[in-house]
């Protein structure tokens, strides 16, 4: 799915999430811990469907996000808290959501502008 399917005011932004290298002792479950934050920021609607995941040594998932602020912590669910929790234990810290293309800007339209009109009564 590209920014072309969706309303300007539905566009998805293209991110990255850095969680970086799991601790030696948690490398089993830095694959769970990745995964089920992914499907958490998925099923609250903060990111899109189509993800990428790129493991070992350091994680990290390219996404397609609703907005450059969808990953702050006061949008994120009870379930996405809990697996934020998993994300920092397994990893250390909090994943890092890096925006790789800026929003379009909004034009403001008027009916002046229009090449044609099509009048309808």
């Amino acid at each position: 799915m590209s920014n072309y399917d969706f309303a300007p005011d539905e566009q998805l932004l293209m991110g990255r999430i850095d969680f970086g290298a799991p601790r030696r002792t948690l490398t089993g479950a830095a694959d769970d811990a990745v995964g089920e934050y992914l499907a958490a920021l998925m099923y609250n609607g903060q990111i899109g469907s189509d993800y990428l995941i790129q493991a070992r040594p350091k994680y990290m998932a390219y996404v397609q996000a609703t907005d450059k602020n969808a990953l702050g912590l006061q949008y994120l669910s009870p379930w996405a808290k809990t697996c934020s929790k998993k994300v920092q234990a397994t990893f250390g810290h909090e994943p890092r959501f890096v925006l790789l293309e800026q929003p379009f800007g909004r034009r403001h339209s008027n009916w002046r502008a229009a090449k044609s009109l099509f009048l309808h009564t």
